[in-house]
């Protein structure tokens, strides 16, 4: 079995209400015993648009304790990545993928299609077919891929400004693949580099910075740079932006994601067919958006 942590909370995680104290508690273990764990990377993200990421530890008898709350009815999900001595990611650990909930009785949704609806996503659609864009960056990389497998850390231009920006990783045997694209859930992290057998890989971040910044204080202090500006935490909740459907961060988002498929799919090893969509969370957004 792998190292793992063990998350758990201080009642029911979905039976907080708004502004309710939630209390996450992380411990590592192997083999169902607790073991230190030196370095983590926590992430927590709410649906309020509240977001704090920082390093951690937890020692025997020493848990990482993490507290948040919900503003709003919603969720709130929390990450947590193991690192070593060396600033790099412990693969030895699974990372955490935590969450809890308040106010969820409250959650409300929308079945009614907007009038303009066909003529947004058509117009979105039009846009990406007849922009012709440039690679402003295709630079290889070396770092984290495995033997067999080649990788470019990858920027396509865009008509909205921020270009798109990914990693794109294929098997260097000669041959027809199949495309996986993968999304990061809502908060600020770049692409990684994913090595899928048989398989394009190209993982975008979506916000069209840059990737492999394998040092986690330099990606840190990259990330948190951006952050203090008006699209750093809680990005996509500028009241601004979203006085119309035509500057929201969202719809630039879905145009950089388009256009990096665009060029993906212009890829000689691709076989032509075959496009599979992953993410979770605002991953699953942008998921089921270039899908559709």
């Amino acid at each position: 079995m792998s190292k793992y942590f063990k998350c758990t909370t201080n009642k029911n995680p979905l039976a907080y209400s708004c502004g309710e104290k939630i209390i996450f508690t992380v411990t590592a273990k192997e083999n169902c015993l607790d073991i230190p764990c030196d370095f983590i990377h926590w992430k927590i993200a709410g649906d309020d648009g509240k977001f704090s990421e920082d390093l951690g530890s937890c020692k025997f008898g020493e848990p990482l304790i993490l507290e948040t709350t919900l503003d709003k009815p919603g969720f709130v999900h929390l990450t947590c990545t193991a690192f070593n001595e060396n600033a790099l990611p412990d693969n030895s650990f699974d990372v955490l993928d935590a969450g809890a909930g308040a106010g969820i009785d409250a959650i409300t949704y929308c079945d009614t299609v907007p009038d303009d609806f066909d003529d947004y996503w058509n117009d979105i659609e039009k846009l990406v077919a007849d922009f012709d864009y440039k690679v402003l960056l295709n630079k290889p990389i070396t770092d984290g891929v495995k033997e067999g497998f080649k990788a470019f850390d990858l920027r396509i231009s865009t008509p909205e400004g921020r270009p798109a920006s990914g990693i794109v990783t294929f098997p260097e045997k000669e041959g027809k693949y199949p495309i996986l694209m993968l999304f990061n859930g809502y908060g600020f992290a770049g692409a990684e580099v994913t090595c899928m057998p048989n398989t394009i890989t190209a993982h975008f971040n979506a916000h069209g910075f840059e990737n492999d910044l394998s040092n986690i204080m330099a990606r840190k202090k990259y990330y948190h740079d951006i952050m203090k500006n008006k699209n750093g935490y809680g990005y996509g909740f500028d009241p601004e932006e979203n006085a119309s459907n035509k500057t929201t961060y969202w719809r630039n988002m879905m145009i950089r994601n388009l256009l990096g498929l665009k060029y993906i799919k212009t890829l000689p090893c691709w076989d032509g067919k075959n496009i599979k969509v992953q993410g979770g969370s605002q991953g699953a957004l942008q998921a089921t958006t270039v899908a559709a």
